[in-house]
């Protein structure tokens, strides 16, 4: 079997840099502390997802990427479940704020012109994708400390994805999905949700604080 991991990357710089030298030095940034608390939870929470997103993918290379396929890392599989959980579990936590953000029009005044008019991540659709597998990490995590886990049943997140024939009678399999239970979510869309929370932070940073560059 011929295996291919399909996994984007997305970004792990830090959101608006500039933002911490102008709070320091000028004061800068938003006019409460509940409204600075607010924006630097939601920056936290995704550089965190973005973060343990691509430790989860680089344990899956590790997994997949062998010169030696007679067995499987079991240690890489277990690390790339816990990342990915971590990583969905804060996305979901972001999202929240996002929500938040928008519903409350009172805070981050400056900044919400900047905000991008449409996101996928405004969707209810792309929210709920998330807020569905984490719940079930959740669900099946209280079914397993109760010992209601049956015979084989998957008790964690794993990645997997089709198989196809090949046309040299082989099979190919595209490792692009998570899975747990009967749910499962795309790597391509935990990737775009993260780079739309990180559009999302970098223009109330940039509402907020100013552009980077010399200040003001």
């Amino acid at each position: 079997m011929i295996v291919e991991v399909d996994i984007p990357d997305v970004s792990a710089e830090t959101i608006g840099r500039h933002r911490i030298l102008r709070k320091i030095g000028f004061n800068a940034g938003p006019p409460t502390h509940a409204e600075y608390a607010l924006l630097e939870s939601l920056i936290r929470l995704t550089e965190n997802a973005a973060f343990e997103y691509m430790q989860g993918k680089a344990a899956i290379l590790r997994i997949w990427n062998r010169e030696d396929d007679s067995s499987m890392e079991i240690s890489a599989v277990f690390r790339a479940a816990s990342h990915f959980e971590t990583c969905l579990s804060d996305t979901h936590r972001a999202l929240n704020h996002v929500a938040n953000i928008r519903k409350r029009h009172d805070v981050l005044v400056k900044s919400r012109k900047k905000l991008p008019s449409s996101m996928n991540i405004y969707s209810r659709a792309q929210c709920d994708q998330i807020r569905k597998v984490r719940n079930t990490i959740q669900h099946k995590e209280k079914e397993l400390l109760n010992g209601r886990i049956a015979e084989f049943e998957p008790f964690a997140l794993h990645a997997t994805g089709d198989k196809v024939p090949t046309a040299d009678d082989n099979v190919l399999k595209t490792i692009d999905r998570l899975k747990i239970g009967k749910k499962c979510i795309y790597f391509s869309t935990i990737a775009q949700t993260i780079e739309e929370l990180r559009e999302f932070s970098e223009a109330l940073v940039v509402g907020e604080y100013g552009a980077p560059g010399p200040y003001p």
